[in-house]
């Protein structure tokens, strides 16, 4: 499956990188971005993913669900999915609904490589 034009991914020695290029999630487009996804996992099935959301100013809920759900698709195959460059205002939902408990989440795309 090819992958939308905002989903930019790249397969790496440790982890797949998952760019997203859009600054705001909205329903058409997590959609497409978890489908995406969940085709990388399948494509690269022993690379955990670090997914980047450097470039995204807004993940509403329904994105925070699509996440979730591909967080679970990587941990029953014994990968992780890593966030990488969540914006303050992502971060702060995030930790409201505890989700920071959940995913490792790390400021910058090389740290977030180093722990995949």
């Amino acid at each position: 499956m090819a992958s939308p034009s905002f989903v930019n991914i790249q397969s790496k020695d440790k982890a797949v990188l998952a760019r997203i290029d859009c600054r705001e999630l909205n329903h058409e487009t997590t959609d497409k971005m978890k489908e995406a996804l969940r085709a990388v996992s399948v494509e690269h099935p022993n690379q955990s993913m670090v997914l980047d959301l450097s470039q995204v100013e807004f993940i509403p809920s329904l994105a925070l669900g699509a996440m979730v759900e591909v967080h679970h698709i990587y941990r029953k195959a014994g990968r992780k999915l890593i966030l990488a460059g969540v914006v303050p205002k992502a971060l702060e939902v995030m930790k409201l609904s505890s989700l920071d408990n959940l995913f490792d989440i790390y400021d910058d795309v090389q740290t977030a490589m180093t722990q995949a």
